[in-house]
């Protein structure tokens, strides 16, 4: 139950569907009670060995005592919303930078079950091992364990000189106040690209120009430009003055992950319409933003990452759902060691915990480990390839350029307060699905039969019974541009995009009044002017 990261009513469910007679609770928690510290020593054995095989791929060394770099993270039991971190447990772990495995682990339990339940009754408690340490709040567990880990580490010879860990506890200041004034921190690289995305997306509020296509192609560019300077603390001051000067067409602050400076006429794939950025506000709220990063180049060009503990945090989730509480118990620090020897040794760790507990190591349990590992470093390897990630890549901008196309086709679906929209005939409405593939007809142009014109429309809205508001066409020499008095409203997203608005029977464009005409007017004038 604990590998599979179940529990006694999961595994009932399950006999109960085999037509087997289920299981007692008590009984469960007995055996939980031999096997649970057998998955702890096991888990406790591979922290040891993993921590002395990252000490010795580390050659640093300061006064006879080896240095490691290691990555920390910690979960709780409950997520937090933002507002409120209320869990009444958590753990941590360690993870070395060379291996990639996990050095020590800490958990932090703020409840216990059997001491809950004999103060409801007021009475003592009956003689059990409580599992709870921590009084404080779940904000201030993780720097705590850090700190615990950090200790331990240190008295096996051992000494951390790097912390890896986000930007979100003030786990650093206590580390240096309570080990190790000299001891150094490194940002995580995932977590300071989404605090780029919020500021980016806290800007899109102001500035119209600014759509999401956009903060997806300035987050790109980042990502190039952190990754050809590590270590590069003036490399990394310059290309952040190219986050702000390269969509809008300067790249004399470019790196070499930009191909415009060989071929500045070279067409933006990624931005609205193959153009560079004109909006001049838009650019200084960049500019002021970018400059705030230029106090951080240094943290900038040295970056680790945490992605090894959020993978083993979704392990110990998979044990330990946060649907479930297992924080009344020792079960919690069961499931974590049980995902700490999953990470360090494999699934066979089972096998290894059914030795020392007396039992068979199992056929069937063997076999089915080694098939689990296999898929796991099979896809593990693959997905690290250049091809791997280049068709992640593009498989993603399919699925968000299919995804966008059907919710413009089918309209307004799902949002807030939809259902007390009046306009019951605009949110029903649905541009319909093409009946056939349309085959691209090629037709050999003559510049002595042909005139090209280019035309656009605007409308009220997407859905099939739009109307139009304004027709626009263009030839080299000669322009037509209209505006259309439409029978419908035009919709507040129309409205956003192209300016046009309709009030008391006028259409105005940006706020100012424009002269238009019914549909056969303009249709009429349309037919003048292509004649």
């Amino acid at each position: 139950m604990i590998h599979a990261g179940g529990g006694v009513s999961q595994f009932n469910s399950i006999l109960a569907a085999l037509n087997i007679h289920p299981i007692h609770h008590k009984m469960v928690a007995s055996r939980q009670a031999e096997v649970g510290p057998v998955i702890e020593a096991i888990a406790a054995d591979s922290t040891k060995q993993s921590l002395e095989e990252e000490s010795l791929l580390t050659e640093r060394k300061m006064d006879g005592e080896r240095e490691i770099s290691a990555s920390v993270d910690a979960g709780w039991q409950r997520r937090g919303s933002g507002k409120a971190y209320n869990s009444l447990s958590g753990h941590a772990t360690m993870i070395g930078a060379k291996t990639g495995k996990v050095l020590d682990r800490s958990c932090r339990i703020k409840s216990c079950r059997i001491c809950a339940h004999a103060a409801k009754e007021n009475l003592p408690a009956r003689p059990h091992v409580c599992q709870k340490n921590w009084e404080g709040s779940s904000k201030a567990m993780e720097q705590d364990m850090v700190v615990e880990m950090v200790k331990k580490v240190k008295e096996s010879g051992v000494r951390v000189a790097t912390i890896i860990g986000d930007d979100d506890a003030a786990t650093i200041s206590r580390l240096r106040h309570e080990v190790d004034p000299t001891k150094e921190k490194q940002s995580d690289r995932n977590h300071l690209k989404k605090n780029l995305a919020n500021h980016l997306y806290a800007l899109q509020k102001v500035h119209k120009s600014l759509t999401t296509k956009v903060i997806k192609y300035i987050q790109k560019c980042w990502n190039y430009m952190v990754a050809q300077n590590v270590g590069n603390e003036d490399g990394i001051s310059t290309g952040l003055d190219a986050m702000y000067k390269h969509p809008f067409g300067d790249h004399s602050s470019c790196g070499d992950w930009c191909s415009h400076r060989e071929n500045p006429n070279m067409n933006y794939k990624s931005l609205p319409y193959g153009k560079c950025l004109s909006d001049s506000k838009l650019q200084s709220s960049l500019l002021d933003l970018f400059t705030r990063y230029k106090g951080i180049s240094k943290k900038l060009a040295h970056m680790g990452s945490t992605q090894a503990n959020e993978s083993l945090n979704m392990t110990i989730a998979s044990k330990a759902p946060k649907r479930c509480h297992f924080s009344g118990s020792a079960s919690l620090g069961y499931r974590v060691a049980a995902g700490v020897a999953q990470k360090n040794i494999g699934h066979s760790y089972v096998a290894k915990v059914n030795i020392r507990a007396g039992l068979s190591p199992g056929t069937f349990t063997h076999k089915v480990a080694v098939l689990r590992d296999l898929q796991h470093r099979k896809p593990k390897a693959i997905a690290n390839t250049v091809k791997a990630k280049r068709r992640r890549m593009n498989l993603k901008a399919q699925r968000l350029q299919r995804i966008a196309c059907q919710e413009n086709r089918e309209g307004p679906t799902y949002s807030s307060e939809i259902g007390l929209c009046q306009q019951t005939d605009t949110i029903l409405a649905s541009i319909p699905k093409p009946c056939i593939r349309p085959e691209p007809e090629i037709v050999n142009f003559s510049a002595e039969t042909h005139l090209p014109v280019y035309f656009d429309l605007e409308t009220t809205g997407l859905d099939r019974t739009c109307h139009i508001t304004q027709l626009a066409f263009l030839e080299e020499e000669e322009e037509f541009q209209v505006y259309v008095l439409p029978k419908k409203p035009v919709s507040k997203e129309a409205e956003k995009v192209t300016g046009i608005s309709v009030k008391n029977g006028k259409l105005f464009h940006f706020e100012k009044e424009k002269d238009a005409v019914s549909i056969s007017a303009a249709i009429d004038s349309l037919l003048s002017f292509c004649n």
